[in-house]
């Protein structure tokens, strides 16, 4: 299964790791503030659930961002947009930094979410315009990238947190999102192929991909996965601290314990996927996300609140969403090889607002009851697991 460039002659390569810094600024920009947000709402003098709402503006930014990022980079060029989309994420950041109020600072992470929406657009699409030979393995990496990047970008901001406060992770990612901007001007050429590029609408894009069978399945699928990765980010702040009763030091080795799981597993896929079909990595993946948040949710219902119980059954999962969440994007995407950049774009966007939704049914319900908590992944795995046991008629992977 392979991923085609917008055109036959353009095969203009980007680099790799410049790409993948930009594509996850979205996730650094939403995960290295997650262990500040308990010492944020403190500062500002905002209750807990007021603070999330930061998480959730942020997660409903980013997703409609990318509903008109890949599409204006089809039109326009992918350099324009992915440098414009630098720009607001740095006004944003700067904002965010000097905030003195809720008002402020969820103002910001709006901004910052819709400059950040273009690089993981653009980033992608950029991968995707190197061709059949080099493009699947550009886009794997990327896909590697933003999934172990919310498990990443924790372990640094709780650093940050530690050596010089919350405003300070607002600080470096400007600081970041500046360097990337040198280096998109310096490094990174055009890559899209105006002459290929089609005259269809918005509209008509969207409908053509988002109404394949496939492509939803895939997209739901994903969603799932990173649905319950978010959930559980989103509540372990506040339910590692109180409810485990954990050191909030300790917080960003936790994280990072989860990162590796999450990095096996992606690891092992791509091992596999040269020997094994994306449909078997998918159920294989799924069948260990369920497997670690039963557990989860086990433990948790038994009243056993120890730290290392939740964290063996949370790595058992973010292994089964290493295997499964990339396979997911790459089999959603190949079902319109045609349109990469708007089908990028509609699987973003929709993915992110699926998150927004997840984190705010966790947010208004009990982020503090690990039962609640647990239960929630677990619905969230199950589906998953079912959807990945799905075949469609005449599908070959």
């Amino acid at each position: 299964m392979t991923l085609r460039g917008t055109s036959s002659g353009v095969r203009r390569r980007s680099p790799i790791l410049l790409l993948g810094a930009i594509t996850a600024l979205g996730s650094l920009a939403v995960h290295m503030f997650i262990p500040a947000m308990p010492r944020a709402a403190a500062a500002l003098g905002v209750a807990p659930a007021v603070m999330q709402l930061t998480l959730t503006i942020y997660l409903a930014g980013i997703g409609a961002g990318q509903i008109i990022s890949g599409p204006l980079s089809d039109r326009f060029g992918r350099r324009p947009v992915l440098l414009g989309g630098i720009a607001l994420f740095t006004l944003g950041s700067t904002i965010c930094w000097v905030a003195g109020s809720i008002g402020p600072l969820l103002g910001g992470r709006l901004i910052q979410a819709l400059g950040a929406s273009a690089g993981v657009v653009v980033g992608r699409s950029m991968a995707g315009d190197a061709g059949e030979q080099h493009g699947s393995r550009d886009m794997a990496a990327l896909t590697a990238i933003v999934l172990l990047s919310p498990m990443l970008a924790p372990v640094f901001g709780s650093l940050v947190l530690r050596l010089a406060g919350w405003r300070a992770i607002f600080a470096a990612l400007t600081l970041f999102a500046g360097l990337c901007g040198l280096l998109v001007l310096w490094r990174l050429p055009e890559t899209l192929d105006r002459s290929q590029h089609g005259d269809h609408t918005l509209l008509v894009g969207w409908a053509r991909i988002v109404t394949k069978p496939v492509f939803l399945r895939n997209l739901v699928l994903g969603t799932s996965l990173t649905g319950g990765l978010y959930i559980f980010l989103t509540a372990s702040p506040f339910l590692l601290v109180e409810s485990y009763g954990t050191d909030p030091r300790h917080l960003g080795s936790y994280y990072g314990l989860i990162a590796l799981g999450a990095g096996c597993g992606a690891l092992m896929s791509s091992r596999l996927a040269r020997r094994l079909p994306a449909r078997t990595l998918m159920r294989a993946g799924t069948s260990l996300a369920v497997l670690g948040s039963s557990g989860f949710l086990l433990t948790a219902a038994l009243g056993m609140h120890q730290a290392s119980a939740l964290l063996v059954t949370m790595v058992i999962f973010s292994i089964g969403g290493g295997l499964a969440i990339p396979n997911a994007m790459v089999a959603a995407l190949a079902a319109s090889p045609a349109r990469v950049g708007t089908a990028v774009s509609a699987y973003g966007a929709l993915q992110m607002l699926g998150n927004a939704l997840a984190t705010s049914m966790i947010a208004s319900a009990s982020p503090h009851d690990p039962v609640v908590v647990a239960a929630a992944i677990t619905a969230f795995s199950i589906l998953a697991a079912i959807l990945a046991s799905m075949r469609e008629k005449g599908e070959m992977i």
